[in-house]
């Protein structure tokens, strides 16, 4: 088959107050990376790190914009404009493409964080207001978008590129949104079952939600969160699985 899947994950979530996950075993078996701009974790000395750890493997470098909450990782939901939104987006991926370009590379892709992601799924003011961010980042960075929702809508309908994103180590719920963290089983901790659901996705575009029911999903990309436990062992068994598969892996161009 000629279908080619981008691996990313959000690294680069360490901060002075200490280390999440595991960057430097995880990003060897990645294509891209969406390093933390600060807001919900990271810190300049930790973004310089994570970008020239990407550079080392050649893996493309992506910001991980978040609304500003350290405190609740990006998780919370804030009020927030459009304005706001482009605001943010903009502060932050500009931080990011400016290590990238320290480090003789350029920003790829602009993949948003938690309770941002979340929200900008289902605000056609709030995709707007990143899809204007995005026009003025200049480069055409690729936009990485839940499959099916608001936002990849209004960014294919405004000519942005994007990239639909699917989640290996997380549940779906029927309406095709994520599962809540908070709920029992939003997490897939076993990496086979995460190999299987990524599959079914980019082979047949089905998986099974929470409830039994079966969904439909499209995917370029495929995020593994780089706090997870196990992520590392996740990232070696689905980039061998896609490969057998016949699926190439690659960043985007």
């Amino acid at each position: 088959m000629n279908k080619i899947i981008d691996i990313n994950a959000d690294v680069g979530e360490s901060s002075v107050s200490g280390p999440t996950g595991n960057d430097a075993e995880l990003i060897p078996f990645l294509t891209s990376a969406s390093i933390a701009c600060g807001f919900h974790a990271g810190d300049p000395l930790t973004i310089e790190k994570t970008t020239a750890l990407a550079v080392q493997h050649q893996v493309a470098i992506g910001a991980h914009p978040s609304l500003p909450d350290m405190e609740g990782f990006g998780r919370r939901r804030m009020n927030i404009s459009g304005e706001d939104a482009y605001r943010l987006v903009l502060y932050q991926s500009g931080a990011i493409r400016a290590f990238a370009e320290a480090q003789g590379t350029i920003l790829r892709h602009v993949k948003l964080h938690g309770a941002l992601y979340n929200m900008t799924a289902e605000s056609e003011e709030l995709s707007k207001g990143i899809v204007r961010a995005i026009r003025k980042l200049g480069g055409e960075p690729v936009l990485y978008v839940p499959s099916g929702s608001v936002m990849e809508h209004i960014a294919t309908n405004e000519g942005i590129r994007i990239a639909r994103e699917i989640f290996a180590d997380r549940r779906y719920l029927a309406s095709g949104h994520l599962a809540p963290r908070h709920q029992p089983h939003a997490l897939i901790n076993d990496p086979s079952e995460s190999v299987r659901q990524v599959l079914s996705i980019i082979l047949n575009q089905k998986c099974s939600a929470m409830g039994g029911e079966t969904i439909t999903l499209q995917a370029d990309t495929v995020c593994i969160h780089g706090d997870h436990p196990g992520c590392v062992t996740l990232a070696k068994q689905l980039r061998r699985a896609l490969q057998e598969a016949g699926i190439r892996v690659s960043a985007f161009q």
